[in-house]
Formats: structure tokens, C-alpha cells, sequence
């Protein structure tokens, strides 16, 4: 009989339906970016051979996610532009849920969710399986894309002269200071701040952001880097002609 969970309950069901999947687990989420407890679970199934889908749609993931990805034989990643769907399951059990495979979500939101499993409810976890498989056949397999875009990045690195020594922590640490410019811009109400794209809220927006149940996906109005008018979130918080010709040079 389907049930309905809460926030803990879901992370628990979440954290089960990996951990006791024999053959093959689908996570569906928008958002990614997983905890180490999640990525020990999958780097363990991986290990055992079991077959994993994981398909994301609303950001980009980061050079350590794609590294950590294209370690994992077993796991394939696709991308659907259009997803707000999130749902989790294996050959036993599923989950739909308001939840994102997102650390803070995982942490902060209040979410609901209803699980099941395919003996007591048949049809509804038919229904979901077949929904997601359209969902995957309509997504971007990018088991290559990792592979690429850590091949890119190497090729991107400058080219050093022999004779010249290695650069240390220390040298790299001032370059990007020196590249970053002084002032920046709140992503509410475009006061000026010091230029972070970590923090990219005056202290009164930031106040009221986390009243409101800090959510960092809550949209705002501002760049954080030229001030212009922008859909930023905390996640995103510089718009993408920014952050390409400004933020991701220096690696964020």
C-alpha cells in the first residue's frame, strides 16, 4: 500500500532504494548534487554491477561531479532540458516525490513524498516506470559528454614553457583574486557588495531569504556580477555571458 513520507522518511526510502536494488535503480531529479552518503551507496551498487540511470535537467554539473561520474562503469547520466519531475526507484519499490537529489533540499526543505512497491500497488508502479522511460528516451545520454568535457578542460589548461616552474597553490590563489573585481551586486535588491558569487546577498536580502526557508533555487532579480537584470538564484547567482567570460575561466 502506498504511503506518504516526510522529509527524513524520504532521504531514509531514498538511501533503501539504492541500497536494495538487485539489478538496476533509476533516479530522476532536476537538480544533482549528491551528499557523500548517497555517492558511497552508488559507488558501492556500481561495484556490485548494478545497472544505474540517473537523469538530471536544470544545471550544469560540476567539474567534481563529472569526475567523480566518469569513474562509475555502471552509472549512466542524461540530460532533459525540460524535467521537474522527481522520482527514485528499483525492480522492488519507486518513490515520487517534491524532493531533489539536491544536499541542501535533502537538509533544509520540507518535502513530501508517497512510496510504494510493485507487489502491493502494480499498476502505479507500472505507470511510473513507463513515464520515465519516456522520459529517458526523450533526454541526452552523456556517458560521452564526461568523457569530453574532461578531456576538454585538460586541453584547456595553458601550455607551460619547460623552463618555467610549476605554479603553486599560493600563485594560483592570487591570480584568481586579481581577477576578481571588487564590487559586485545583491541578486535582490542590486545593492553593492563585495564581488562572491557564494555570497550573493546583502545582509538585509539575506535575512530575508532565509525567513523565507532558504531555498536556493528562489528567484531573483540581478547578476551578482554586472548588476543587469537577471534570473539569479543563490545556485546560479551570475548570469551564463558572465560566468563564461568572467567566473568559468577561473574554475567555478
Amino acid at each position: 500500500m502506498a504511503e506518504l513520507l516526510t522529509t527524513s522518511e524520504i532521504n531514509a526510502r531514498i538511501e533503501h532504494i539504492i541500497n536494495d536494488a538487485k539489478e538496476r535503480v533509476v533516479l530522476v531529479s532536476p537538480y544533482l548534487k549528491l551528499g557523500p552518503r548517497l555517492q558511497t551507496l552508488i559507488e558501492d551498487k556500481d561495484r556490485m554491477k548494478v545497472e544505474m540511470v540517473v537523469i538530471y535537467g536544470k544545471n550544469e554539473l560540476s567539474p567534481t561531479e563529472i569526475e567523480w561520474l566518469s569513474k562509475l562503469s555502471r552509472v549512466r547520466t542524461s540530460f532533459c532540458q525540460n524535467l521537474h519531475a522527481k522520482c527514485y526507484y528499483n525492480e522492488f519499490q519507486g518513490i515520487v516525490t517534491s524532493m531533489n537529489l539536491y544536499d541542501y533540499s535533502q537538509i533544509n526543505n520540507e518535502e513530501l513524498g508517497v512510496a510504494f512497491n510493485k507487489d502491493d500497488d502494480r499498476q502505479l508502479y507500472e505507470k511510473m516506470k513507463e513515464a520515465v522511460d519516456r522520459i529517458y528516451r526523450s533526454s541526452q545520454d552523456i556517458a560521452l559528454s564526461v568523457q569530453k568535457v574532461a578531456k576538454e578542460v585538460k586541453k584547456a589548461e595553458p601550455s607551460r614553457p619547460q623552463a618555467k616552474p610549476t605554479p603553486t597553490i599560493i600563485d594560483k590563489v592570487a591570480s584568481v583574486v586579481k581577477a576578481i573585481k571588487d564590487e559586485g551586486y545583491c541578486i535582490r535588491c542590486k545593492a553593492t557588495l563585495p564581488h562572491d558569487p557564494e555570497h550573493p546577498y546583502c545582509r538585509d536580502c539575506y535575512g530575508d531569504w532565509k525567513k523565507e526557508g532558504k531555498d536556493p533555487l528562489t528567484p531573483e532579480k540581478y547578476c551578482h556580477w554586472c548588476g543587469k537584470p537577471n534570473k539569479s538564484t543563490l545556485e546560479k547567482p551570475v548570469d551564463y555571458e558572465c560566468y563564461k567570460k568572467h567566473l568559468k575561466p577561473m574554475g567555478y
